[in-house]
């Protein structure tokens, strides 16, 4: 194996949108290599050629306009990247994904482009069908979230629409 350098990240915004996702078992330990050797740059790169990472960085650099809409559709993103990993893992295309949800085949097409921030009935709908988690924490600008942390201890759980809702404000 060839040594590697890691690439760098681009910086995060200011945005104060914290999101986690739970994948479904096993998938996050098999990905996260797969992911690890995505973000590893062989030592023989060719010079000029730019990762991913340094694109990405750039182009919100020189565009503010891309860099907000980059931000606000981080949660997007994320579900994408969580409802493909998991009928990846299932070995589902998105029509049996489709039935699964209750939604229509177009409705995959769209949650996972990563397009368009899905609604929180949306995401009740997905963890029901998937049992992939998803956690929200929107603090102001300069503030860590924190909510999702303390509401684990603090808060039960509701059930809502065939899946738990945990529910907390600050």
């Amino acid at each position: 194996m060839e040594p590697t350098t890691k690439a760098s990240a681009p910086a995060k915004g200011s945005g104060a949108l914290s999101w986690s996702g739970a994948l479904p078992a096993g998938w996050a330990s098999r990905s996260r290599s797969a992911m690890d050797r995505l973000a590893d740059i062989p030592s023989n790169w060719p010079k000029g050629i730019k990762t991913h990472e340094e694109l990405l960085a750039a182009e919100m650099a020189a565009d503010p306009e891309f860099a907000a809409e980059w931000e606000r559709l981080a949660l997007a993103r994320m579900v994408a990247s969580s409802l493909a990993g998991y009928r990846f893992d299932h070995g589902l295309s998105q029509r049996e994904l489709a039935e699964r949800l209750g939604v229509s085949q177009p409705r995959v097409v769209e949650l996972e482009s990563g397009e368009k921030n899905p609604q929180i009935e949306t995401l009740v709908k997905i963890a029901a069908a998937t049992s992939l988690e998803f956690a929200i924490d929107i603090a102001p600008v300069g503030q860590e979230p924190k909510l999702v942390r303390k509401a684990v201890t603090d808060t039960p759980a509701h059930v809502y629409a065939g899946a738990s809702l945990l529910v907390a404000a600050g």
